[in-house]
């Protein structure tokens, strides 16, 4: 990734990755390389729109050489369960801010997925946001 002017591209890598395995599968850990290769491959368009242009095993290996991310043979984990969660928190903010749900009411109230969902309550803006999220509990 030399040259990256711009690391949208990277957190959109890593928001995609841990809302496809992390938050869907309700608070389990890490990923089987094959499955995140497989992820990035299928966003392939969404990072080329963000000028990535590495292969999907390459950006696995970024995020690891960067410190993000270990992989011990063929399964990968993020360095600390807290940068799962915080990444978590921002893929659950990008889907409320496109009024996407789904994800956010299925991550409310799973304790396994906890710090993530309240990271995610604590980025929201208290006065025009938080309502929002309320509504959608109660309607």
């Amino acid at each position: 990734m030399s040259g990256l002017k711009d690391p949208s591209g990277l957190r959109f890598a890593l928001r995609h990755l841990v809302r496809e395995t992390y938050l869907r599968s309700g608070g389990d850990r890490g990923f089987p390389l094959e499955k995140g290769v497989q992820l990035l491959a299928g966003a392939r368009e969404d990072l080329n729109n963000f000028d990535i242009r590495q292969s999907p095993i390459e950006i696995i290996d970024t995020l690891s050489r960067a410190g993000i991310m270990r992989r011990n043979a063929d399964y990968c984990r993020f360095l600390h369960d807290s940068f799962e969660s915080y990444f978590g928190a921002r893929a659950l903010l990008v889907d409320f801010q496109a009024r996407q749900y789904s994800l956010i009411k299925e991550c409310h109230g799973n304790e396994r997925v906890k710090e993530s969902y309240d990271l995610f309550l604590h980025m929201l803006d208290p006065v025009e946001e938080v309502p929002r999220l309320q509504a959608i509990f109660t309607n």
